[in-house]
């Protein structure tokens, strides 16, 4: 392993300071109250450096694929050039879902150049219609690249893609003005200054209030607070949907929800009865948790919202973090792939102190690369896990494209120079890493600008949410912990971790839903959509609709609308898929063919999805298991 420098820190156990868990390299990143005072400070002085180096790749990008375009293309230099667009396709959705870390707009125009030039498109569509490739398979994806080039041409609608940028815009403008409007509140209560995200300094807050009816009291003002705009920004986000549906009619759509589904590998009817059958379990899961929070706090008052903190604080206390080696924390995920999945890593040079890069083989066969960017979060804290690269292995005849895919690790450094790592980034490196191999794994994709576009969109986070879960495997903790005390404390850090994914658990269906719903029906705003989940399932009970609309301005949201339901199909493939792995030694575990045939369908695009039972993502969140108390 290569000479990775860590620190150590003495903090509080981790607490996930809200919203949803959406974890992707697509999606919101994952916050810590820990991380809270420093998380939206931009990069720093090592921001320009990674722009500058990512906007010299860009050019090289670019450089290439006009060289390619000014030769007839062959077999190679078309799965080069698919290759390239998916590389840029996918930086642009990593800087996007960071941006609260990056100011990346300067980088913008490399965008435009690569995907939004009608004569460039015109170029490619020429030049691969000369081509012939002698493999089937290879000819097959030249035929679907020039559909799909067709398509866009065909169903062109610049304007009504500038009115959704324009509505982006304004719906941030609007969140950034209800952040003040929470600073403002936080500096008449006397705690945060001006800087960073208002929400994780009142959260910490609410933890150390002991009174419950000041509590309270506080998350009504607070809400209050959020909300005062609440009718601006649900104006917008039912103007997204509109303009949606305006594009989504121009390309012969009935539907926005029509349009994402060609994406999926099943029905509207049935990711609506998954939903649903997520909702129903969400729910029951909510009303166990208030009785558990209120049973150990002594209230008969509030809900979840009002006193979670608190009683994440009564279960943490002043726990201090466990941190663990980094180096050791790799070597067991690799054991984990060469054991399940047969795979061999292997480190090699890469001409950088801040990567460490393992070629990743199947027996004498090598699939790819992976860099993992070593990410120093002292004074200079940059985005959350993530991997971005290309991302298909396109193996035809003799043709074959190796994919390089990059995972952050965010780590701080110790006295001694090692590099250390706590659960919570732990957690993200693991899942990340699922989605690396899934890169390295993956028959083959059709590049688009989403970057998304090698598997159907609910099968995209199934093996990565099966790597998260290592974390929690008692060989996990055997692995890192140095002492007794250490497992002590891995085991209180494990259960804070579960608590936060259930806090989550009913706000990621309702999400999923209203998403489904807006994009399903041509004429319900957002509003309307809640009213229906209400009447349906008495959400104001649990909720209020000014939980949601901000979720709307994400990246995934953007890509796919009505497709959030994603991340709760992978959740729940995951944990049904994990649980037997659970319960045994890793040493124990299946053979290779046999992990592999598990995980086909996170492989071909050409499998059916099997519908999992959300009812296994509560059995996995909701009850103790061995290791965590």
């Amino acid at each position: 392993m290569g000479d990775v420098r860590r620190s150590q820190a003495s903090t509080s156990v981790e607490v996930e300071s809200g919203g949803i868990d959406t974890r992707s390299s697509l999606k919101e990143p994952d916050r810590t109250v820990s991380d809270s005072a420093t998380e939206t400070r931009r990069a720093g002085s090592n921001e320009p450096e990674s722009l500058v180096d990512t906007e010299e790749t860009l050019g090289l990008m670019f450089t290439r694929l006009v060289a390619i375009l000014d030769n007839p293309p062959d077999d190679d230099t078309f799965v080069e050039l698919t290759a390239i667009y998916d590389n840029v396709a996918y930086i642009f959705l990593y800087l996007e879902s960071n941006e609260a870390h990056i100011d990346y707009h300067r980088l913008l125009p490399w965008r435009e150049r690569f995907f939004d030039d009608s004569s460039l498109d015109r170029r490619i569509r020429e030049a691969l219609g000369h081509l012939r490739c002698s493999d089937e398979e290879a000819e097959q994806a030249r035929r679907a690249y020039l559909s799909h080039l067709q398509d866009r041409e065909e169903s062109k609608s610049e304007e009504l893609d500038d009115q959704l940028l324009a509505l982006q815009r304004c719906a941030k403008e609007v969140l950034a003005s209800v952040e003040d409007d929470q600073r403002r509140l936080l500096g008449r209560l006397g705690i945060g200054s001006s800087e960073g995200r208002p929400w994780p300094r009142f959260y910490r807050f609410m933890s150390g209030t002991d009174n419950a009816a000041t509590r309270c009291k506080l998350n009504q003002v607070w809400l209050r607070t959020r909300d005062a705009k609440l009718t601006s920004l649900i104006d917008i986000v039912n103007d997204m949907a509109r303009t949606r549906r305006e594009r989504a009619a121009k390309r012969g759509f009935d539907t926005v929800l029509c349009e994402t589904l060609t994406r999926c590998r099943l029905s509207e009817s049935a990711a609506s009865d998954f939903i649903d059958d997520y909702l129903s379990h969400a729910i029951g899961s909510h009303e166990k948790l208030e009785a558990d929070i209120r049973h150990a706090l002594g209230t008969t008052e509030g809900g979840v919202a009002d006193h979670f903190g608190r009683y994440m604080h009564t279960i943490a206390g002043n726990e201090v973090i466990p941190l663990f080696d980094l180096d050791t924390c790799l070597e067991f995920i690799f054991h984990v792939a060469t054991v399940t999945f047969g795979l061999k890593f292997s480190e090699i040079a890469s001409g950088s102190e801040h990567v460490v890069r393992f070629q990743v083989h199947d027996a004498d066969r090598m699939l790819g690369v992976i860099n993992f960017d070593l990410w120093n979060t002292q004074g200079t804290p940059k985005a959350y896990n993530s991997t971005r690269g290309i991302r298909n292995r396109t193996e035809w005849s003799n043709l074959v494209q190796h994919p390089i895919a990059y995972v952050s690790c965010r780590f701080v450094r110790s006295q001694d120079g090692s590099s250390r790592i706590n659960l919570q980034n732990v957690h993200s490196l693991f899942h990340e890493f699922g989605h690396a191999l899934n890169h390295l794994l993956i028959r083959r994709r059709l590049p688009t600008r989403s970057g998304l576009d090698f598997l159907p969109l609910e099968r995209l986070e199934n093996l990565s949410m099966w790597f998260e879960k290592w974390v929690y495997h008692p060989d996990f903790t055997k692995r890192v912990a140095e002492t007794p005390e250490t497992a002590r404390r891995i085991s209180t850090a494990q259960r804070v971790k579960l608590l936060e994914y259930r806090r989550t658990h009913l706000e990621r269906g309702v999400t999923a839903a209203l998403d489904f719903e807006l994009h399903r029906d041509r004429a319900v705003g957002i509003r309307g959509a809640f009213e229906s989940l209400d009447r349906r399932f008495n959400l104001q009970r649990y909720c209020s609709l000014g939980d949601f609309p901000a979720y709307f301005t994400w990246p995934m949201f953007q890509a796919h609308p009505g497709a959030n339901f994603a991340y709760l199909w992978g959740s729940a493939d995951s944990c049904e898929k994990f649980a037997p792995f659970l319960l045994d030694p890793i040493s124990r575990t299946s053979p290779p063919d046999d992990a592999r045939q598990l995980f086909a369908d996170s492989f071909d695009f050409d499998l059916p999805s099997r519908r999992p039972a959300p009812a296994a993502i509560f059995s996995f969140y909701d009850v103790s298991r061995v290791g965590v108390s």
